[in-house]
């Protein structure tokens, strides 16, 4: 099976969606098709370039847990506390 790309336009994309968020996915990709994901801004720190220091992820480890897991226990949830 071959596959090939074909863009889309916009308002294609868009068309059959009432929210609006596929609008906003579509804008997004737009975006980052002709600035990148950072805009440009060389000051951008990516989450590789965060190391350990990171609170949520110093969490993680000392809990051994992973994001996916963390989320299926509630630990992401802002009212955790009250489980």
């Amino acid at each position: 099976m071959k596959a090939h790309y074909e863009p889309i336009p916009l308002d294609a994309y868009t068309k059959d969606d009432p929210t609006g968020l596929m609008l906003e996915f579509g804008q997004c990709m737009a975006y980052i098709d002709e600035f990148g994901f950072t805009g440009g801004d060389p000051e951008v720190i990516l989450p590789d370039e965060v190391g350990d220091e990171n609170p949520l992820r110093q969490l993680l480890k000392r809990h051994s847990l992973t994001l996916t897991a963390a989320r299926e226990t509630g630990l992401l949830n802002p009212t955790y506390e009250d489980r």
